[in-house]
């Protein structure tokens, strides 16, 4: 484990945010091209957390948001993104992400968190099962990234 701390992002972080974010942007983990507008005009912050280290560098965010607009859904949680740095990933970062993200859910009195991860990002399946996500649904063959076929998963956590 890296010396870190998981906060609140602040504006402070958005150019740091815009860099790890098109350094996370490619054609294995997005299944559409990066948007042109900037990370905190698309994320807002009340629902964005970054990890920083000691030397104030973000090695990684979060963003948690709702579903739907609507009513009917507020009961769900939508775990939006999860991204690490490469430089700094197999270090635990990810899981305290996770680990916020989830503690947000809860705090928030939410019934389910849910979110949506490529079949061919294994890692991140792998993480999401070990803190008690499941597997929901699968669209099979949903994403062609050059001649392979990619499902997309839903996979969730429920409080209840």
């Amino acid at each position: 484990m890296v010396d870190l701390r998981i906060e609140q992002a602040q504006q402070q972080h958005a150019s740091a945010l815009d860099m790890l974010e098109r350094e996370h942007w490619d054609d294995g983990t997005r299944p559409a091209p990066p948007p042109p507008s900037p990370f905190l005009e698309r994320n807002p912050i009340a629902h964005t957390w970054v990890a920083v280290d000691g030397h104030q560098r973000v090695l990684g965010y979060v963003v948690l948001g709702n579903r739907t607009p609507f009513a009917s859904n507020a009961h769900v949680l939508c775990l939006r993104s999860l991204v690490v740095a490469q430089t700094a990933r197999r270090r635990g970062i990810g899981r305290q992400l996770l680990d916020r993200a989830i503690a947000e859910a809860r705090r928030r009195g939410v019934r389910k968190l849910s979110l949506t991860v490529l079949g061919s990002n294994r890692r991140a399946i792998e993480l999401y099962r070990q803190q008690g996500f499941r597997e929901e649904g699968r669209l099979v063959d949903e994403f062609c990234f050059g001649s392979e076929y990619v499902d997309d998963l839903f996979m969730a956590l429920h409080f209840t």
